[in-house]
């Protein structure tokens, strides 16, 4: 999904950010789906138990993995050991 994004968008800060952002919200509700169903809890104590808990971690997670995935990409371009053709 994220690559997806980015694919479609071009490799930029911002594009990179939302894509991470919107991986991370489908994994964390993957997990409160599951949570929810197989703990048999209501979907407000999945939330509280599955998602609350991860979300700063996850949307600081995101914004780095965003930071250095566009850096990388722009660092790679100009690298002497891309091949070209």
């Amino acid at each position: 999904m994220i690559g997806l994004l980015i694919e479609r968008k071009g490799v930029q800060l911002t594009t990179a950010i939302y894509a991470n952002l919107v991986g991370t919200a489908l994994i964390l509700l993957c997990g409160m789906i599951q949570l929810q169903s197989l703990l048999d809890l209501s979907w407000s104590e999945a939330l509280k138990a599955g998602v609350i808990p991860f979300l700063p971690v996850g949307i600081i997670k995101a914004l780095l993995a965003a930071y250095f995935g566009v850096l990388i990409q722009k660092k790679g371009r100009n690298s002497p050991l891309r091949k070209t053709a």
